[in-house]
């Protein structure tokens, strides 16, 4: 009985790393907190940037949804994990993020 306990519990590692590889969780987890990150900068740069220039805070927050909102679209529609999912933007965001100056940075992988 210990014997099968410890074979059981000494595969889990190995069972949720072949689980993440399967199912690709790692990808989704990686995408996940890519348009999180990529949202809050959007957020805070074009909400900041319109404090900074002496509009009001609701003006300041609604740019910076706006700015969040074109950070999440434009690393969405890039990601090949979502390439089959459908999402509805709104044509304004779209032209909002074509007309942005926001750039596609990837690290290199090491």
């Amino acid at each position: 009985m210990a014997a099968l306990a410890s074979i059981v519990l000494g595969r889990w590692p190995e069972l949720i790393t072949g689980l993440i590889r399967e199912h690709k969780l790692d990808q989704w987890g990686r995408l996940f907190i890519s348009l999180a990150s990529s949202y809050f900068v959007g957020f805070n740069a074009a909400g900041g940037a319109a404090l900074i220039a002496g509009h009001g805070l609701l003006l300041a927050l609604g740019a910076g949804m706006l700015g969040g909102v074109c950070s999440f679209v434009f690393i969405y529609v890039r990601s090949p994990l979502t390439k089959n999912i459908p999402i509805a933007i709104p044509a304004s965001v779209i032209v909002q993020a074509e007309a942005s100056d926001l750039t596609w940075n990837k690290r290199d992988e090491k």
